[in-house]
């Protein structure tokens, strides 16, 4: 079966000593079993989150996830201790198409590093589920070596 590729929004800003970045996307869910597999997944990617930010020492705002299906949704969040949980422990079972989000505020970090990490929680979780992905930057993205681009008028990246 040949799944689309999914396009993920990413929007980077300055606010202050604030590194504000957050990102969207849609996912199709197939299989009987794929929503309780997401939703660990996000649970462990945002415990993954709290250890980066430990080991960088950057301070965590909050980061917060969200996926939606049909009038459900739940959402994760953490602000550098435990990860919560809340909302609809009744996610309906696939096929269904699945909004999903995080926005991260940080301090102590360079964009461009929060950038990557908010890239690698959605490469890992849409890696999970078998899909390719583009990056299309928004706001105050940083073009550098890290990010593939050749200049900045380029905001679109393509990966597998």
């Amino acid at each position: 079966m040949s799944k689309d590729k999914i396009e993920i929004k990413m929007n980077a800003n300055l606010h202050d000593e604030a590194r504000v970045v957050s990102v969207q996307f849609v996912i199709k869910l197939q299989n009987i079993g794929d929503m309780r597999r997401l939703l660990d997944k996000l649970i462990y990617e945002m415990e993954s989150i709290n250890a980066w930010a430990n080991e960088k020492d950057v301070i965590i705002g909050h980061v917060k996830g969200y996926a939606t299906c049909g009038e459900e949704t739940i959402i994760v969040s953490t602000t550098g201790d435990e990860v919560q949980t809340k909302g609809s422990q009744n996610m309906p079972e696939p096929p269904c198409e699945v909004q999903m989000g995080f926005a991260a505020i940080v301090f102590g970090i360079e964009l461009r590093e929060v950038e990557k990490q908010l890239e690698t929680l959605v490469s890992r979780i849409l890696t999970c589920f078998d899909y390719e992905y583009a990056m299309i930057y928004e706001g105050e993205h940083i073009h550098d070596d890290s990010c593939g681009c050749s200049s900045h008028e380029h905001e679109q990246h393509y990966h597998h």
